[in-house]
């Protein structure tokens, strides 16, 4: 989004060059300070900032106390009406920072989903997607499963006869059965003690 451009917030016109913000017929000056910290809230996209973000960007020369984000922020409430208790705008993360929850629209525009919609939105993609991966896991271990079975069952199988005949005359036979080609050597053969 072009930075100086007027846009909406649910119902409430922003007028960044203006420093405005326009609720019905009623307009609310803010400060230059609390614009930057909508705009860098709207950049966003509705994923939460965290306050060092927030400082980073709109106090890029250095933060002037630890009070003055909250206070800003909370002049910025003022200004769109919003309660930070049930928040349509802005939401609190506690511990961690902020979150634009009002659908952003342009008027010559379709609407962007704020945070809410979106999160609902990829929640359920997420849901479709974790379903996705685990039909394939279930059809992996099957089809593996049964290459397994279908392996082991169709796996060649080396048989070999060994007849040795004694000395005395009698002759032994000698089975073998393998996976494996089975060789015999001459030094097995002659490695075999006659009785």
């Amino acid at each position: 989004m072009p930075p100086w451009t007027d846009f909406f917030l649910n119902d409430a016109r922003i007028e960044p060059r203006r420093l405005c913000i326009v609720i019905g017929h009623e307009t609310r000056t803010v400060e230059p300070l609390a614009m930057r910290i909508l705009m860098a809230l709207v950049d966003a996209g509705g994923q939460v900032i965290t306050r060092e973000e927030l400082i980073d960007a709109v106090w890029p020369d250095g933060y002037a106390g630890e009070g003055s984000l909250s206070r800003a922020i909370w002049s910025l409430r003022q200004a769109l009406g919003d309660n930070a208790r049930s928040p349509e705008y802005i939401e609190t993360v506690p511990r961690v920072g902020y979150r634009l929850m009002a659908t952003v629209h342009h008027p010559d525009r379709p609407a962007v989903e704020g945070s809410k919609g979106r999160m609902d939105h990829l929640e359920r993609l997420n849901a479709r997607l974790r379903r996705t991966v685990a039909v394939l896991a279930i059809a992996l271990v099957a089809v593996s499963t049964g290459w397994g079975i279908h392996a082991a069952s169709d796996a060649p199988s080396y048989e070999q006869f060994l007849k040795i005949k004694r000395p005395d005359g009698t002759i032994d036979s000698l089975h073998m059965q393998s996976e494996t080609p089975i060789a015999f050597s001459s030094t097995l053969l002659d490695a075999y003690p006659g009785p």
